[in-house]
């Protein structure tokens, strides 16, 4: 059975042993006597405190994820699902209509945070050009709950219509958008997957370090964020290289409590994400005797 801790035990594994090391420095230049002679109580507080890091900060037993592993066949890749570009309804109802979410970048899963303010752009169009003044109808439900009218606007000259609304709880939230002009009607819909960051963020990494464990081998479970990034790094394109760090700085900036996890350290992340899915990353820490590429300063 291999002992590995969570990033938390391994945090508090770090600065208490150093706030014991202290101690007990302090205590032989205060009093080298007493403090010799005091050493097995404080041996003994030494191994309590690691044991009691071990005990309730590990991580569960990795010999069984090993074993599924040997015999399942390597992992895919990371894919991140990008956001489909909106498609108009057929025109046989008069009127095309198109919502888009302008705040997700292209490319990117049309993903939101919980409580977020969200843009949300309606666009109408006739058979001959942008719908002016078209009565417009914008309404949002969570998956299986009740569906409440979010806004209620007239497109302008380009047959555009914005609207604000905030994300509700976690969950798939349903867009409905209901178009009119004398007489011709249109209707569109999207879906948005409302998240806490800090989760998603967390979801995500730890996708990618399955799939990097599958490439480097088991003895990469215990690696740390950073630990794996280097190993995958080894006779990687220096783009590659860039963004397995950037995203491993990414992930422990959140997992350790130094940041707030927020959109934008979850678009910074997803960007490297997509890096590394158009990459051919080596396996098993690179080719023998390659050497990590030089990164240039940003």
């Amino acid at each position: 059975m291999r002992l590995v801790l969570k990033p938390a035990g391994v945090k508090a594994l770090w600065i208490g042993g150093g706030a014991l090391v202290g101690l007990a420095v302090g205590a032989l230049i205060a009093n080298f006597d007493a403090a010799v002679g005091l050493a097995p109580i404080w041996l003994l507080l030494c191994v309590a405190y690691a044991g009691g890091i071990g005990f309730f900060l590990r991580e569960k037993d990795a010999a069984p994820r090993e074993a599924a592993r040997a015999a399942a066949p390597a992992p895919a890749p990371v894919r991140a699902s990008a956001r489909p570009a909106p498609a108009p309804l057929p025109r046989g109802n008069g009127l095309s209509v198109l919502l888009d979410l302008p705040d997700v970048p292209e490319g990117f899963p049309t993903v939101i945070g919980e409580r977020e303010t969200v843009r949300v752009v309606v666009s109408v169009q006739t058979v001959s050009g942008p719908a002016t003044g078209a009565a417009v109808r914008l309404a949002s439900a969570p998956r299986d709950g009740a569906r409440a009218l979010a806004g209620e606007g007239v497109t302008g000259a380009d047959g555009t219509v914005a609207f604000t609304l905030h994300a509700p709880g976690v969950g798939e939230l349903l867009l409905d958008a209901e178009a009119s002009l004398e007489g011709l009607t249109g209707f569109a819909s999207a879906t948005a997957s409302v998240v806490r960051y800090e989760e998603e963020i967390a979801r995500l990494f730890g996708e990618f370090r399955s799939f990097a464990i599958g490439l480097l081998g088991p003895d990469a479970e215990a690696c740390t964020a950073r630990e794996l990034a280097e190993r995958l790094r080894v006779g990687s394109d220096a783009a590659s290289a860039r963004a397995l760090l950037e995203l491993a700085r990414i992930y422990e900036l959140v997992a350790y409590g130094e940041r707030e996890a927020d959109r934008r350290l979850y678009l910074a992340l997803m960007q490297q994400l997509l890096v590394l899915e158009r990459a051919d990353l080596p396996q098993a820490g690179g080719s023998p005797g390659a050497s990590p590429p030089a990164l240039t300063e940003v």
